[in-house]
């Protein structure tokens, strides 16, 4: 399956506006070679996923711009926040 149909990306819980989609307008790897890069912390859902982790989000750093990611974390829940 291909990187940009395999997963869904929000705001993460701490934002002005939580889990509000995010439109990621993948480049190829000249586009991404280029682009001023600045990333954000969105949070990484499965498209047409059942199920979902309750203890907290996969958080990838990526650049909406382009789509190039920097890395993915696990950010895990404590009262109204993250850890």
């Amino acid at each position: 399956m291909d990187k940009n149909k395999k997963y869904e990306y929000c705001k993460h819980l701490l934002s002005g506006e939580p889990y509000k989609p995010v439109q990621i307008n993948y480049k190829n790897l000249i586009g991404q070679l280029f682009c001023k890069h600045k990333y954000q912390h969105l949070v990484r859902t499965v498209k047409g996923d059942m199920f979902v982790c309750i203890s907290g989000d996969t958080i990838e750093e990526i650049g909406p711009k382009c789509g190039k990611s920097r890395g993915t974390m696990f950010w895990e829940h404590e009262g109204m926040g993250y850890k």
